[in-house]
């Protein structure tokens, strides 16, 4: 917008210029008027040439550059949103495993009930093998008292 305004501002003092010099000159005849003139707009035609070139040169970066904004925003927002849905990922990921932990914590409590629960009936069975045992010594010495008895 401001090189625009720029180019619009030096095409008008390069037609005042052009003007002027052309009003300054003091020619002779109406021929060498005519001459001049045509001279002085031959000249202004091809600035204007150059000046219309240099605006299309211009408005040709500016659609350009304005592509490529339309094009960066969209994959900013495309990115914005892959960001998003990486971290809804990771915020589940992160319940999940609080989660197992709380789970790990009481099948571990759980586990080592288990385990206490087995030791105390190996240590009952123990006791009651060893029941068993003196009863049956008890029972054989009976029996063979018994049997030493006729």
């Amino acid at each position: 917008m401001v090189r625009s305004i720029t180019l619009l501002y030096c095409l008008c003092l390069v037609f005042l210029i052009g003007c002027g010099t052309a009003t300054t000159k003091n020619p002779g005849t109406a021929e060498q008027k005519i001459t001049n003139l045509s001279e002085s707009v031959h000249l202004l035609e091809q600035k204007v040439n150059n000046l219309s070139n240099y605006c299309s040169l211009i408005v040709g970066d500016g659609n350009r550059l304005h592509n490529e904004m339309e094009d960066i925003y969209l994959s900013n927002s495309y990115l914005t949103k892959k960001i998003e849905t990486l971290a809804n990922s990771i915020h589940s990921l992160q319940k999940c495993v609080s989660g197992m932990e709380a789970n790990y914590t009481a099948m571990e409590e759980a586990l080592n009930n288990q385990i206490c629960n087995l030791q105390k009936a190996e240590i009952e069975l123990s006791n009651r093998l060893e029941m068993l045992r003196l009863e049956t010594k008890g029972s054989r010495k009976k029996e063979n008292i018994s049997s030493d008895m006729p």
